[in-house]
């Protein structure tokens, strides 16, 4: 993992990016499922507050 990026303005917006290895994994346990369901579910709520914003 690099360790070159530091988020120096603790009120900035930062995009995060990963990479998932194996990814019949996350398909296949409850967890990693669930937790790709909550953030999308996430994702939609932001998203659609902004646009009525």
């Amino acid at each position: 993992m690099s360790r070159k990026y530091k988020f120096k303005n603790p009120e900035g917006l930062y995009l995060v990016t990963f990479a998932v290895e194996g990814w019949t994994d996350v398909f296949t346990r409850n967890e990693t499922s669930m937790a790709m369901i909550v953030s999308s579910e996430l994702y939609n709520f932001w998203n659609a507050s902004s646009i009525r914003s």
